[in-house]
C-alpha cells in the first residue's frame, strides 16, 4: 500500500471514529468517572484533621502549663501529635499529586473529545505540520497487514 493511500485510509478511519457516538460517549464517560471530587474531599478532610491536631496541641500545652498534666504526659502528647501531623501531611501530599494527575487526565479527555468532535473541520484547515502533530498526538501506532489497517490510539 502506498504512503498516500495509507494516509487516506488512516484519516478515513479517524473520521469514522470521530463520527461514532460510541467513541464520543466513551470520552464523556471517562470524564464523568473522574476521581477529582473524591480527591478534593480527602484533601479537605486531611486539612481539617491537621487543624484539629494544632488545636489539640494548644489545649495540651495549656493543660501542661496549668499543671493539669504531667511533663511525661505532655511529651507523649507532643510525640503523638507529631506522628499524626507527619502522617496526614504525607497523605495530603499524595492526594495533591493525585489531584494534579486527575486534572491532567480530565483536561486531556476534554481536549480529545473536542478534537474528535471537530476532527473534519480541524483536518481541513490544518497545515501539514499541524496535521502531523495531530496524528502523532492521538496515534500510538499504525499497523498495516495486507489490505487491513489497524490504528492503536494513545491511552489517556
Amino acid at each position: 500500500m502506498s504512503k498516500g493511500k495509507l494516509e487516506k485510509a488512516v484519516i478515513k478511519q479517524i473520521e469514522k471514529l470521530a463520527e461514532s457516538k460510541e467513541a464520543q460517549e466513551t470520552f464523556v464517560k471517562r470524564m464523568k468517572q473522574s476521581n477529582k471530587i473524591q480527591i478534593l474531599r480527602e484533601i479537605d478532610s486531611a486539612t481539617t484533621v491537621l487543624k484539629e491536631i494544632e488545636k489539640r496541641s494548644v489545649r495540651q500545652k495549656i493543660a501542661y502549663d496549668s499543671g493539669v498534666t504531667s511533663l511525661k504526659e505532655y511529651k507523649e502528647d507532643i510525640a503523638k501529635n507529631g506522628s499524626e501531623k507527619f502522617e496526614f501531611n504525607e497523605r495530603l501530599e499524595v492526594k495533591r499529586i493525585e489531584l494534579t494527575q486527575e486534572t491532567k487526565v480530565e483536561n486531556q479527555s476534554r481536549k480529545s473529545l473536542l478534537a474528535l468532535a471537530n476532527f473534519k473541520k480541524i483536518w481541513k484547515i490544518a497545515g501539514l505540520s499541524q496535521k502531523k502533530e495531530l496524528l502523532h498526538s492521538i496515534l500510538e501506532k499504525v499497523i498495516v497487514n495486507t489490505n487491513k489497517i489497524e490504528l492503536v490510539f494513545k491511552s489517556l
